[in-house]
């Protein structure tokens, strides 16, 4: 039976290399609610909260960075993922109106209160 070259090459693509994940294999107990209190409240004491500057806008990864230790949402702040804390953000964009911004090299995003763009 003679196949026609484009079978073999529409195979091709079906092909992937099989890649390892790292996850984990149990499960974390986070107090979601706690989460988004904690990063409310962390959100509103950030330094690029300063009303006088309209144009200044608080850092996720700043917030991630300087993130209380002293956080009840979890039993240690290992249990705390940057996931978790962008999910409980976009909760909280859409409860206290804040606008969330990316920037050019997608390293980071910036959240700005309402009023403020």
């Amino acid at each position: 039976m003679l196949v026609p070259f484009w079978f073999s090459f529409c195979l091709s693509h079906f092909q992937v290399s099989r890649i390892e994940v790292q996850y984990d294999m149990t499960s974390k107990q986070v107090d979601v609610q706690t989460l988004k209190e904690t990063l409310w409240d962390h959100i509103q004491q950030s330094p690029g909260t300063a009303f006088q500057d309209p144009e200044e806008m608080v850092s996720f990864k700043h917030l991630l960075a300087s993130f209380p230790v002293d956080c009840k949402a979890a039993a240690t702040i290992d249990e705390i993922s940057p996931h978790l804390c962008f999910i409980c953000l976009l909760h909280l964009a859409n409860e206290h109106g804040l606008h969330i911004l990316g920037c050019p090299n997608m390293d980071d995003l910036g959240i700005l209160f309402p009023g403020q763009r």
